[in-house]
């Protein structure tokens, strides 16, 4: 009878051996806690390395765009990444624009069109290329409070150049809704 129980309790273990590698549960854990992480709002803020595909998406979407110049190998950088940027109140803020990061030197032509002469720098752009405000220079890295102010002046001014959908003012007598 002894024999026959641990036959059985084989039968099951090779059973789950083999049925059990069917059932793919990593999809549905991933699943899971990617919607925790969303709904709690601790998801980061995205972050680009193609420019030209995130200037597309911009337009597209009429976002505006945060460029973060850097340098990969430098402390500076690292500091910047993880006090700053990862940041709960900053990864917040930087979820309604469209986030770049780019090598400094490898990209000539948007450091001249935005006139940054060094690594660290950070810059508001319009989805339409245009710089909307003043650069930040992150070298000595920010607290995020400081990086706060400046992306939501920033954003401040890029709303205040955004075309309002009011209708204009009609002063005429007569001309209210309800005719009077």
């Amino acid at each position: 009878m002894r024999h026959e129980s641990k036959n059985a309790s084989n039968v099951y273990r090779v059973l789950a051996r083999i049925v059990m590698p069917k059932l793919n549960l990593r999809p549905l854990f991933v699943f899971g806690c990617l919607a925790f992480a969303s709904f709690a709002g601790c998801s980061d803020a995205t972050w680009y390395l193609d420019p030209g595909f995130a200037e597309r998406k911009a337009e597209k979407d009429n976002r505006p765009l945060v460029y973060y110049f850097k340098s990969f190998d430098s402390t500076l950088h690292r500091n910047m990444y993880w006090k700053v940027l990862k940041s709960g109140s900053v990864k917040s803020e930087l979820r309604d624009t469209i986030n770049v990061e780019l090598e400094f030197g490898f990209f000539d032509d948007r450091e001249k069109r935005y006139g940054v002469k060094k690594a660290q720098t950070c810059v508001f752009v319009a989805p339409d290329g245009s710089k909307v405000g003043d650069a930040l220079s992150v070298n000595p890295v920010p607290t995020p409070q400081e990086f706060l102010a400046w992306l939501r002046a920033e954003k401040a001014k890029w709303n205040d150049l955004q075309p309002t959908n009011k209708q204009p003012a009609n002063d005429e007598p007569g001309s209210d809704a309800t005719g009077g």
